[in-house]
């Protein structure tokens, strides 16, 4: 509880209302997602962390015109729920769970870190493109869907895993 409210009180001061680099935050989580993963054990720095996004949630409802005070408020409100949860009920996230979520949260960090990159070189490689005026920019659907289709079969794999 002490990891959470530190990681939430000292982003919520360092913000104090500027919004953060998206890729950053994304990246982080994934880093975080990913020594959780690496090394189980450690819980200080995944609860810091989780404090970190939900004062990174609060800064972001605040940019989007909520009152800061209730901002603050509500994104609390989702570590303090979870905390309730866990030590109220042992059974409320087993380790399977939690791991599957980690793994979760290291592919959308890395997706989001990186996405953003990938599609400013996607759209530079169209723009030296010597047909570039006649060719769509859009980033082609194979590539959509190989990335939907490796998603859904990694979930469907781990539904029959955990059967």
């Amino acid at each position: 509880m002490g990891a959470v409210t530190l990681g939430f009180g000292l982003t919520a001061w360092v913000l104090r209302g500027n919004i953060p680099d998206p890729a950053s935050v994304a990246g982080f989580a994934a880093l975080v997602a990913g020594l959780r993963l690496y090394r189980p054990s450690w819980i200080i720095l995944p609860s810091c962390c989780g404090g970190l996004l939900a004062a990174v949630l609060a800064t972001l409802l605040t940019a989007q015109g909520t009152s800061a005070p209730l901002a603050l408020t509500l994104a609390a409100l989702i570590p303090i729920l979870s905390i309730a949860l866990a030590t109220r009920n042992p059974s409320f996230a087993p380790e399977s769970m939690l791991e599957e979520g980690m793994l979760l949260m290291l592919a959308l960090g890395l997706g989001a870190a990186v996405g953003p990159a990938i599609l400013d070189g996607w759209h530079s490689a169209g723009a030296l493109n010597v047909a570039a005026e006649r060719t769509d920019r859009s980033m082609p659907a194979w590539v959509l869907s190989t990335a939907g289709g490796s998603a859904v079969m990694g979930g469907a794999w781990s539904l029959w895993r955990h059967r």
